[in-house]
C-alpha cells in the first residue's frame, strides 16, 4: 500500500464515519482488513502505523483549534493539546521516541524548554505544527512561570511543605495558576508604571 492509497483510505474513512479521529486499534484492523485483505501481514503493520499517525495529527490539528495558547506554559499547552485530542502521555512519548515520564515532566514544567536539547524541542513544535512566534511565546511563559514556582517551592519547604517530587499533579497545576496569575499582575502594574509621570514613579515630588 502506497501513501496515496492510505491517505486515500484515511480522507474516505472519516469522511464517511467508519473512523473517527480517536480510533482504536479494533477500528484500525477492520478497516485494514476490509479494504485490503490480500495485503501481507509486516505492510499492514506498518499502513496500520502510519494510519494511527496520521488519526493523531489529525485530533491534535482538531484540538489546536479550542486551546488558546496565549498566557500559557509551553508545558501546559502541549498537555491541554494532548488531553483535548484524547492522547495518552504514552501516545505522545512513542511520537517523540520519550518516556510518558518524559512527557509528564515536560508538562508540568520540570524541564525548561529553554534547555531541552535542540533536536528534542524541534520535535515537540514539529508533533504540535505551532508557529515560531507562539512558541517564543510560551517558552517566555514557561521561565516567568519556573521562576516563581521555585520561589513558592522554596518558601513552602522552609514551612514544611512537600518536596516537588512528592506533590500531585492538582497541585503542580495550582502552583501553575498562582504563577500566572503573580505574573499577569506583574505585567498590569508595570503597564500603570508605564502611565505614570517619571516624577511619581520615582517617587520625586
Amino acid at each position: 500500500m502506497n501513501e496515496k492509497m492510505l491517505n486515500q483510505l484515511l480522507v474516505n474513512a472519516i469522511r464517511t464515519g467508519d473512523v473517527e479521529l480517536q480510533a482504536d486499534d479494533t477500528v484500525v484492523d477492520g478497516l485494514l482488513k476490509q479494504s485490503c485483505p490480500d495485503v501481507p501481514v509486516i505492510a499492514k503493520k506498518h499502513a496500520k502505523e502510519k494510519f494511527r499517525v496520521r488519526l493523531q495529527d489529525a485530533a491534535i490539528a482538531s484540538a489546536k483549534q479550542l486551546v488558546n495558547p496565549q498566557t500559557m506554559s509551553f508545558g501546559r499547552f502541549l498537555e491541554a493539546v494532548r488531553q483535548k485530542a484524547n492522547l495518552t502521555r504514552l501516545d505522545v512519548g512513542v511520537r517523540l521516541q520519550k518516556s510518558d515520564e518524559y512527557v509528564q515532566r515536560l508538562e508540568r514544567g520540570d524541564l525548561n524548554p529553554v534547555e531541552l536539547p535542540t533536536r528534542e524541542l524541534a520535535d515537540v513544535v514539529e508533533l504540535l505544527r505551532v508557529v515560531v512566534t507562539a512558541v517564543a511565546e510560551m517558552i517566555m511563559v514557561s521561565g516567568e512561570t519556573m521562576n516563581t514556582k521555585q520561589t513558592i517551592r522554596a518558601s513552602a519547604r522552609s514551612q514544611g511543605g512537600f518536596r516537588n517530587d512528592a506533590r500531585g499533579e492538582d497541585v503542580e497545576r495550582a502552583l501553575d495558576a498562582f504563577a500566572r496569575k503573580q505574573r499577569s499582575r506583574g505585567c498590569s502594574k508595570a503597564s500603570r508604571n508605564r502611565l505614570k509621570p517619571a516624577s511619581l514613579v520615582c517617587g520625586k515630588s
